[in-house]
């Protein structure tokens, strides 16, 4: 309330009451009074206005009163949310009109029973409702809790109840609080969850759960088994109908595993078309077998889909916690290991992965299904060789060499190439290199920092009719000159048709490439290919200069033969191997020049030649 309205209000009362005690002290000097004094004025007059100001006062605190009661029903009538007071023997004197929207039930009912908000929480959270009031009975503390009610029409309501106690001079009088509905956000809370944990496809516990539930089986100490399921030729039917129809048969694989496990089994899945069960006090193959042969059962069976009917087994591998790791993420990869053996080797379709290792038969296996995916991963990289001249030390050009960082094991080319070959994996493997040397020789050109660089072709790569076709295209894309680079091949790639292979030789000789023998001496060497084929650089094997130390006399006459051959027909040499001083003195006697090996460099990533070609450009 202003002070003009409250001014107004003292004045109208003390004038009011001034009217009244002198009306009457008036007629008491009129028909009472034989004598008029002045005390008879003023003694009215200061009672007038006395009472006049109590009135006044008691007007004002009423109109104060009546408008802060105006102002809380206002805001409290009027709030979405519900909120109540009440006195600590649990009678409510004050419940919003809210309650009816979040309870169902009139404020009338509230006020008619004590505690009648303590009926309406559902039994399981009874017990967090107890301990709560007989907190908030001895604390002094705002208190927060989230519990569930049934309103009047029997639904189950989330409430967020926030409350503090209310205090009259210094004493602890009641509670207030302030209730809202939150059964939306719990609903929204459980599905975030629920996406968060479950596969929404299958209804499965996604790849996270299985993680935890493994990682707290490991904590307690639990023994179990894991069974890895993939299905078999999956791949064909989702890419051949479409994930629709993918999608349909995952439904239905999801389904059978349910349906064949206990109490204490845990299927999840993993992603894709793979799948993981978990066997819970499981330790040996005797306990897992019977489970694993009602899986592969129930899986490998005819499945509809549309107008289409389709035969789906499944591979599964098999590992232990703790026999076979205590690592989650390790026995993972344990049981993938042995389900992959189980894929490409097993006749049985169960393959146990402490069996598994008894049988080198899986390394091989195992090392085709990493490098088909250590593109992707970005696990494969080139790294860089120098050649050097001898006579000044100076690094003439370079060879790519691969490298395979596998899981943190940086893997030389001799431990996977040859796989790569026989698989076929190498034309992907080649046309990465090609793309990474084209880039780096492109970049290096533009710094002034250019060298040859030297990309080796395999005979699998070479014969392939869309080589020389990709390595055009892959110039055009880098704007790089065929004349930056030599291909080296070994002798292999010359056992084949030999009409073929000169006309292929001819076509990158026309475009710029020079063109290296790598690897002399080692395989089928003939001296006839270094008349028969337009080759540029003969690359001797270290194996005639390993033992140039030892047994000096024989192996200096091989080499030098070999040298003063090649040197008779015009062709620049490369010494590879070369790894001691000892060495370099016999080469320089024989005149060979360029060597490559690690008494010079060994092979660097890319960034590190970088780096040593521009300290070599500032020296010069």
């Amino acid at each position: 309330m202003d002070r003009i309205k409250s001014g107004r209000i003292y004045i109208i009362s003390i004038a009011l009451a001034l009217l009244i005690v002198e009306s009457f002290f008036a007629l008491q000097v009129t028909f009472v009074l034989d004598d008029f004094k002045l005390h008879y004025v003023v003694i009215p007059t200061l009672l007038g206005i006395s009472i006049g100001f109590l009135i006044g006062k008691t007007q004002v605190l009423k109109q104060q009163l009546l408008q802060k009661k105006r102002l809380f029903h206002a805001i409290a009538d009027e709030a979405r949310e519900f909120s109540y007071y009440r006195r600590l023997d649990g009678t409510y004197e004050y419940v919003s009109p809210a309650v009816k929207s979040l309870t169902g039930f009139e404020r009338d009912d509230f006020y008619a029973q004590q505690n009648f908000f303590s009926t309406l929480v559902i039994d399981e959270d009874r017990a967090l409702w107890e301990r709560h009031v007989e907190g908030m009975q001895l604390t002094d503390s705002h208190e927060s809790i989230h519990f569930r009610i049934i309103n009047k029409e029997g639904k189950v309501i989330w409430v967020d109840h926030n409350c503090s106690a209310v205090y009259e001079d210094g004493e602890k009088v009641g509670i207030r609080s302030v209730n809202t509905d939150i059964t939306k956000r719990k609903e929204d809370e459980a599905a975030i969850s629920i996406l968060a944990t479950y596969d929404p496809l299958t209804d499965l516990p996604n790849r996270s759960t299985i993680l935890q539930k493994m990682e707290e089986l490991i904590e307690d100490e639990t023994p179990f088994a894991i069974l890895f399921l993939d299905l078999n030729r999956f791949k064909i039917i989702n890419d051949s109908l479409g994930h629709n129809t993918g999608d349909l048969i995952l439904i239905q694989v999801a389904k059978q595993l349910k349906m064949c496990l206990k109490e204490k089994h845990f299927v999840g899945r993993l992603g894709g078309d793979e799948f993981l069960v978990l066997l819970e006090g499981t330790i040996d193959k005797e306990e897992v077998e019977p489970t694993a042969q009602t899986l592969f059962g129930r899986i490998g069976h005819d499945y509809s889909v549309d107008d289409y009917t389709f035969y789906i087994s499944a591979s599964i591998g098999v590992a232990f916690y703790p026999g076979d790791s205590r690592d989650r993420q390790e026995l993972l990869a344990c049981a993938d290991k042995a389900m992959y053996s189980a894929k490409n080797v097993s006749s049985t379709g169960i393959v146990y992965y402490r069996e598994l290792m008894r049988d080198n038969r899986y390394d091989q296996v195992l090392l085709e299904k990493e490098l088909r995916s250590a593109l992707d991963a970005k696990e494969l990289s080139v790294h860089l060789q120098p050649k050097v001249d001898v006579r000044d030390e100076k690094i003439v050009s370079y060879e790519a060499l691969l490298r395979w960082n596998n899981r943190g094991t940086m893997m030389a080319p001799m431990q996977f190439l040859p796989m790569a070959e026989e698989t076929g994996l190498i034309k992907e493997i080649t046309r990465f290199v090609i793309d990474e040397v084209f880039a780096v020789a492109r970049r290096w050109h533009e710094a002034g920092l250019l060298n040859k660089i030297s990309i080796n072709i395999s005979m699998i790569d070479f014969m392939s009719d869309r080589l020389i076709e990709y390595i055009i295209e892959r110039l055009e894309h880098h704007h790089v000159k065929a004349q930056w680079f030599e291909l080296e091949m070994t002798e292999t790639i010359f056992l084949e048709n030999h009409e073929k292979i000169v006309k292929k030789i001819d076509t990158l000789i026309e475009m710029g490439f020079k063109i290296a023998l790598d690897d002399f001496g080692t395989g089928y060497s003939s001296l006839a290919y270094l008349t028969k084929f337009p080759i540029d650089t003969l690359k001797i094997d270290k194996v005639f200069i390993d033992n140039l130390g030892i047994d000096h006399k024989k192996n200096y006459v091989l080499l030098n033969a070999i040298v003063g051959i090649a040197m008779e027909l015009e062709l620049d040499l490369v010494i590879e191997g070369v790894e001691t001083s000892e060495q370099i003195a016999i080469l320089k006697e024989m005149g060979c020049h360029v060597v490559q090996g690690h008494y010079f460099y060994r092979a660097m990533e890319i960034e590190a030649v970088e780096q040593l070609a521009i300290q070599t450009a500032r020296k010069s």
